[in-house]
């Protein structure tokens, strides 16, 4: 329990005069603004209030998936300490362990992570994403397929349990004799038990034929019953589910050749993959590394498509430590056969356009605090944006693929 004099203590971090500048340039909508003289501890207090001022979904691109879940973990702390934000509406999106025809699969703990994470912000729960800049760039399916990977299961409702089953096992769950770790499930009868991540304990739930009589909790360990519950929510262990469209989608794929397979490199839907997903069953199989190839079934979008989809007000993104973050997007870190990532070069790395959504770039210095932190301003042909920095010596900050948030001006001057 944090005391309220605590919160009433961090609150003055919203009446300073740099923080009324960021304040408006979010509500403006439009622009770029850079932020310094933050350290780790204090650039994850204000985030919370920067994304509560923003009012839109926002993303924080970072250099990897270390840095995503150290700066993770510093931002929950600060929700619980400032209020800001409700600490579930920020999620992490990792990014894949393995690189692709490496012939391995993702680890089933960043498979789960991203699967709940797409889930949520297909069902308007996030608020804040933490994304590497690897994660940032990859190729999404629309808010549809991700919102059907979970089920919310409640009681008096019909469903086949055979289906049920089903469905579970396509989405990552294991079926066991039974039911002691998170991702198994088990049908015996009328009775299915199941362990949903996120899950404090695994439920049971009977059926009276294909009707949900009632769902209870039980003790993995004794497997006994204990209180009840009106609905239960299992969500995904894998955000490529094991179908037989997707699998055969996949099969065409890499057994074309020549313009047929051309075609399907842009992103496209040609008619000869619905001709092979109809006609040619029973041919695929899952093999290690598949799930890097699940984005030719029609996934063309990205992740700020999915949060614009879930808001009126564009997404904002915030990109911390963009020297880094451009270092590991010019390295060809990315980590998808279907990603991309920025330009290298530093001069063409902003698209003209002046409809992408804003973004703040944050950096550390350790030669001033964030209280006294100063401003300069740059301008544009078309949209205002500035700077607050102590020192303008960090590069451009790069876009990540199609989501770079606003035109680039020239290199800003500084004024003490």
């Amino acid at each position: 329990m944090v005391l309220p004099f605590v919160r009433e203590l961090l609150a003055d971090l919203e009446h300073s005069e740099a923080f009324e500048r960021v304040r408006r340039h979010l509500g403006g909508g439009t622009g770029r603004r850079r932020v310094s003289g933050l350290t780790f501890t204090a650039r994850a207090l204000y985030l919370p209030f920067f994304v509560r001022a923003a009012a839109a979904p926002c993303v924080i691109i970072v250099a990897d998936n270390k840095a995503a879940e150290a700066l993770h973990a510093a931002i929950l702390s600060a929700c619980e300490l400032t209020g800001a934000l409700p600490p579930e509406s920020v999620l992490r999106l990792p990014a894949h362990d393995v690189l692709p025809f490496e012939n391995l699969s993702p680890h089933p703990e960043i498979q789960e992570t991203r699967a709940a994470t797409l889930w949520k912000i297909a069902t308007n729960q996030a608020r804040l994403i933490i994304a590497p800049v690897e994660a940032a760039c990859m190729k999404l399916f629309p808010r549809d397929y991700y919102r059907a990977l979970a089920l919310h299961l409640k009681v008096g409702e019909e469903y086949m349990p055979d289906m049920l089953i089903e469905h579970l096992l396509s989405v990552g769950y294991t079926k066991v004799d039974v039911v002691e770790m998170p991702g198994q499930v088990t049908l015996r009868g009328g009775i299915l038990d199941v362990y949903s991540p996120e899950m404090d304990s695994p439920v049971r739930i009977d059926f009276f034929g294909d009707e949900i009589e009632s769902i209870r909790r039980f003790d993995p360990e004794t497997q006994r019953s204990s209180s009840s519950l009106d609905h239960a929510l299992l969500l995904p262990l894998t955000e490529t589910p094991v179908t037989e469209k997707l699998l055969t989608a996949i099969n065409a794929r890499l057994t074309r050749a020549g313009t047929a397979g051309a075609s399907i490199e842009g992103g496209e839907e040609p008619a000869e993959l619905l001709t092979h997903v109809a006609t040619r069953t029973g041919e695929a199989t899952v093999f290690p590394g598949w799930e890097f190839f699940a984005p030719v079934a029609g996934a063309n979008l990205t992740l700020l498509d999915l949060l614009s989809a879930s808001s009126q007000a564009a997404p904002r993104v915030f990109i911390e430590e963009p020297a880094m973050v451009k270092t590991r997007a010019s390295a060809g870190g990315t980590r998808s056969s279907s990603a991309t990532t920025a330009p290298a070069s530093a001069t063409s790395s902003v698209p003209k356009t002046s409809t992408s959504p804003p973004g703040i770039s944050t950096t550390d210095s350790t030669n001033s605090a964030a209280a006294n932190s100063t401003s300069s301003a740059q301008s544009t042909s078309s949209t205002p944006t500035a700077a607050i920095s102590p020192k303008s010596t960090s590069p451009p900050v790069p876009p990540c693929a199609s989501t770079a948030p606003s035109p680039r001006s020239s290199t800003p001057s500084t004024r003490s």
